[in-house]
C-alpha cells in the first residue's frame, strides 16, 4: 500500500511490481550507484564548516548532524499516467545537510528585498526591458534538469 502523487488516494501494488518500477527509476542514467556511502565523510565536512564560523554555540549543535543516515529513495504511484509510473522522493531528514539547508533557508529567506524566479523567457525578458540590469544587480539561474528525470515528449 503506498499513497499516490496527486490526490488524496492509496494504491495497492504487488512488492514485486512495486519494486521492478522502482529499478526501471533507477536505470535512468540520471542515477549513479556510489562505490561508498559518503554520510559520515559529508557529516564530518559539515562539523568541521560549523566550527569555523561564526555560527552561535546554541545554532552550531544544531546544525551538527549526529546518527546521520542517507537519503531514502521511494516512489509515489502516478495513478493518473498510463500503466501507473512512480515519481522517485528522496527523504534527507536525516542525512547530515538536512539540518544546515533548513538553517540556510531561513537565513536566505530574512535578507531584505524579494526574490521572483522565472521560468519563462518570454516573461523574464519583458521584465528586464522595464527594468533595465544594473552593473550592480545579479541574474541567478538553477539548471532543474535533475529533478525531471524522464524527458518530456
Amino acid at each position: 500500500m503506498l499513497p499516490t502523487d496527486k490526490g488524496n488516494t492509496t494504491v495497492i501494488m504487488n512488492t514485486s511490481d512495486y519494486k521492478k518500477k522502482m529499478k526501471n527509476l533507477l536505470s535512468d542514467k540520471a542515477y549513479k550507484k556510489l562505490d561508498k556511502n559518503p554520510t559520515n565523510t559529508i557529516s564530518q565536512n559539515i562539523k568541521i564548516l560549523v566550527e569555523k564560523s561564526n555560527i552561535p554555540s546554541k545554532t552550531k549543535s544544531i546544525l551538527k548532524s549526529t546518527n546521520s543516515l542517507p537519503p531514502r529513495l521511494y516512489g509515489l504511484s502516478k495513478v493518473h499516467k498510463p500503466n501507473i509510473p512512480l515519481r522517485p522522493i528522496v527523504s534527507a531528514i536525516y542525512f547530515p545537510t538536512y539540518n544546515f539547508s533548513r538553517f540556510l533557508t531561513q537565513t536566505l529567506q530574512s535578507l531584505p528585498g524579494k526574490f521572483e524566479s522565472h521560468n519563462q523567457f518570454n516573461e523574464l525578458h519583458t521584465k528586464v526591458t522595464k527594468n533595465p540590469i544594473r552593473f550592480t544587480d545579479l541574474l541567478v539561474s538553477f539548471d532543474v534538469e535533475p529533478f525531471f528525470t524522464h524527458k518530456f515528449q
